[in-house]
């Protein structure tokens, strides 16, 4: 116990290092049951000091989240904590509400009843601690699961009723705890408060009416949440409608954003008898449309959230115990108000195109530049519905935009450019030859990209990311000119990471690049940005352009190749010691940055061809074989891609190793209820397309595994909705492979012949083409080798070769024999059918 107390006051040092040391102690005994019922006992002991107990409490709370399994006796304990001293009670409702969360509510159901009767002799601390609850059980299956039991109802009936009488209270904390439980029971929607929903509704009416801010923001969060969950609960609709109305011009921020949040869900269409809902706020439309234009006002949460990232954050997994810890941009009014404005000129943007238009011709007349940006930024979410009602308006539309852009301010500037770059769809289909609009637009957007504001410069990127994705062929005559924009951009010393992902874009939507020197100054400043950390996290995106610049400038970067691999062999090896450990912490990071590596290896590996045995090292060999014994499917399936790569282009690295076998292994028989995110298929698809490869280079390795291949291939491709592109991949690899010995590969024949001619005849990209005609020439041998396996099937062969196209001397013969082998008649007969598309026999 002194120790336990030492522990305890040591907590409260002021040293950072300290406090550190003592919670990962901490940490260590609370996997020990008897360390929480002391650290328990010091709670109650009243020989202690208050300051001591109540640290006692906090940690207890935190220890909680870290224990499987909480000692019975805590219980008792805990029942026993003075509620007399004010600190105390303090604690009580932090622990309490945790214990009950943590433990579970069927297994704390003493806690739970003691608390109920304090609902009558304490309820400021009992209504407190049931709100506290019934937040976390939102997140909590188990608890979901008990208050769906028959004593969950029967507790939930209980607790409810004793709600609705304690929120006519005069007390306004227990008003609050009381409205937060009953708002949060929504998602569950007990019977008893469906039962008595009008009783709740008109009781969220009231608190919505109140003079008290918190309960009125208390009575439009369970509007929006029953708005959003259960809107066939919704009593006395045009009352609150006005309500909502009249609060979007709260001046308090939070009042107004709920307010608005209902707006938007109320508008929202999922039946046909959500149809006439609408027409129910028409009569409020003229006055809410400026005000809500004038809600997204930038505040300075907003400018937080607008500035732009440098390091490379996304998508990472926190640590479990730093989880609660993360920190998420706060969603503002400005953001809800936007999803309303789309909302409305969705419904409306015909009806009421110029309550916008006239509104936001003033904001521009303002000189408050906040004003100023949300009239621009409106003009932005008009694009859509001038776009369908007033095309002839668009002109008058942008020309205000583009004088924006002469604001010294960065925000009117930035949205600007976002707003224009809204119209782009219209841009490209009718601006496209009209060179000094075009001219012009791109000047701006270089303002922007060469601005020393970092704000304006991601605004730059994201306009000319949008340009590249929805306008390329107006970007195109000045590709050359934007690649050295981007040069420029790395070469700075902060870079933002929308340089990368604008550039990674820009590249994946253009075709090869022939400039030596574009791609000479463009692969230097990437490779300036490598530090000496190559398990840095931020190498990602840097990883990602040079995977890009490789495949569109190809030979021209044959010079920085082995450099590049190196710097990916020292991030495969990060990946490859990291995994020795068998730590987790930064295992998110470390895969990440391995399929970035693995697919750069794929770009040099079809670039170098056959050099590239050159540049590739023992370490390589061995990272695909730790990628390739990876529980992440995802890891696996890059590192299948590039053995696919390596085959193709390298084959005399592979020579020596039994790849056939390692290919073999990992084509998987998933169905689609095994596999609802097509992971395995996925692989399996990687592992399939290798193998198509092995046989174009070494068939005698495929004899080795024929039948176990295709023994798993045949059935997989005959499963049920597999993605198009997949289905692809397999039909070539299976004709590759079949065609390596046809004689022992014709008892697969019947079971796959008509599967692979329906999924060739949707081959339409002109990417596939030589991989299509390759499988058609397979089929054609087929055809000719076994006609009595696929007498029954040749309409099927027929049909796809003659919509993909395809041109073969062989076809006529073949169709010739086969309506000679039926006769002239039911050769007509079966290609006029109901089987085939009207007017098919004309196209034959």
């Amino acid at each position: 116990m002194d120790q336990i107390i030492e522990l305890i006051r040591w907590s409260s040092q002021p040293d950072n290092n300290i406090q550190k040391q003592v919670y990962n102690r901490i940490h260590e005994l609370c996997q020990n049951p008897q360390f929480l019922v002391e650290l328990t006992q010091v709670l109650i002991i009243k020989t202690i000091d208050i300051d001591t107990r109540y640290r006692a409490g906090v940690i207890l709370k935190s220890t909680f989240r870290y224990v499987n399994h909480i000692p019975p006796q805590i219980e008792e304990q805990l029942l026993q904590i003075d509620l007399t001293v004010q600190i105390l009670r303090q604690t009580y409702c932090l622990i309490i509400p945790e214990y009950v969360i943590r433990n579970g509510i069927g297994k704390s159901i003493r806690i739970v009843n003691n608390l109920i009767l304090q609902l009558d002799t304490d309820p400021v601390l009992a209504s407190d601690c049931f709100s506290k609850i019934i937040e976390d059980m939102k997140f909590n299956s188990e608890n979901i699961n008990f208050y769906d039991s028959s004593e969950g109802l029967e507790l939930s009936d209980r607790l409810i009723i004793k709600f609705f009488q304690l929120i006519k209270s005069n007390d306004a904390q227990i008003v609050l705890n009381s409205l937060n439980f009953l708002n949060y029971n929504v998602f569950f929607m007990p019977p008893s408060l469906s039962q008595n929903c009008e009783i709740y509704v008109s009781l969220l009416i009231e608190a919505t009416k109140s003079k008290e801010k918190k309960i009125k923001l208390k009575g439009l969060q369970g509007l929006q949440a029953l708005v959003e969950t259960k809107r066939d609960k919704l009593f006395r609709v045009p009352e609150i409608l006005e309500l909502c109305y009249q609060e979007t011009g709260n001046r308090d921020k939070e009042i107004a954003k709920y307010a608005t949040l209902f707006l938007t869900d109320f508008l929202r269409i999922e039946d046909e008898e959500d149809l006439q809902q609408p027409q129910l706020l028409v009569q409020f439309l003229n006055n809410l449309i400026p005000q809500v234009i004038l809600n997204t006002e930038l505040t300075r949460q907003d400018e937080i959230n607008l500035q732009p990232i440098f390091s490379n954050v996304y998508q990472v997994k926190p640590d479990a115990e730093e989880e609660d810890e993360q920190v998420v941009g706060e969603y503002t009014l400005r953001q809800s108000s936007t999803q309303l404005i789309q909302k409305i000129l969705q419904l409306f943007g015909k009806s009421n195109f110029y309550d916008f238009t006239h509104t936001v011709q003033n904001l521009l007349q303002n000189n408050d530049f906040k004003k100023k940006e949300s009239g621009v930024l409106a003009l932005g979410y008009m694009a859509e519905a001038a776009v369908a009602f007033y095309p002839n308006n668009i002109q008058d539309i942008l020309d205000p935009l583009f004088a924006q852009t002469n604001q010294l301010n960065e925000y009117v500037f930035a949205t600007s450019l976002w707003s224009i770059s809204q119209y782009n769809d219209w841009i490209n289909t009718n601006m496209g030859n009209n060179k000094y609009f075009i001219e012009n637009y791109l000047k701006l957007i270089f303002k922007a990209i060469e601005s020393n504001n970092l704000y304006l410069k991601d605004s730059g990127f994201q306009s000319l990311d949008s340009l590249s994705q929805k306008c390329l062929p107006i970007l195109l005559p000045y590709l050359i000119d934007v690649l050295h924009i981007f040069i420029a951009a790395i070469n700075s010393q902060k870079v933002i990471l929308t340089v990368y992902s604008s550039l990674t874009n820009l590249l994946s939507q253009v075709d090869q690049i022939s400039n030596q020197d574009t791609c000479n100054k463009l692969m230097q400043a990437l490779l300036s940005k490598f530090t000496q950390n190559f398990s840095d996290f931020n190498l990602c995106p840097i990883y990602e352009c040079i995977s890009q610049v490789i495949e569109k400038f190809d030979i021209l970067t044959l010079q920085f190749l082995p450099i590049i691999y190196q710097a990916c062999i020292q991030t495969m090896n990060g990946y490859v010691n990291y995994s020795k450990t068998g730590q987790t912490k930064y295992l998110y990071q470390q895969s990440e940055l391995l399929k970035r590596s693995l697919d750069v290896c794929s770009q040099i590996i079809a670039v170098a061809k056959l050099e590239s045995s050159k540049i590739l090292t023992q370490d390589f060999i061995l990272a695909l074989n730790v990628a390739l014994q990876d529980s992440d499917v995802g890891i696996r399936q890059y590192a299948l891609s590039t053995i696919g790569e390596v085959i193709k282009n390298s084959y005399p690295i592979f020579e020596n190793f039994n790849i056939n076998y390692i290919l073999l292994e990992n084509i998987h028989s998933k169905t689609i209820n095994d596999d609802p995110g097509n992971l395995f298929l996925s692989t399996s698809n990687n592992a399939a397309w290798a193998l198509g490869e092995l046989a174009l280079q070494d068939p005698t390795k495929i004899q080795q595994i024929f039948h176990n291949a295709l023994s798993k291939l045949v059935p997989l491709i005959n499963g049920d909705k597999i993605p198009k592109v997949i289905a692809q991949n397999l039909a070539v690899a299976i004709c590759r492979i079949i065609q390596t010995n046809l004689k022992e590969g014709q008892c697969y024949i019947l079971q796959m012949f008509k599967r692979i001619n329906l999924i060739l005849s949707q081959c339409k990209s002109e990417a596939f083409k030589e991989y299509r005609s390759q499988s058609y020439q397979t089929l054609i041998n087929i055809v000719q080798e076994y006609p009595q396996i696929v007498q029954n099937d040749m309409k099927y062969f027929i049909y796809s070769f003659v919509v993909s196209k395809e041109q073969n001397f062989q076809f006529p013969r073949i169709v010739q024999q086969y309506k000679d082998s039926i006769g002239e008649m039911q050769f007509r007969a079966i290609f006029n059918g109901p089987e085939f598309p009207a007017g098919f026999f004309q196209l034959l």
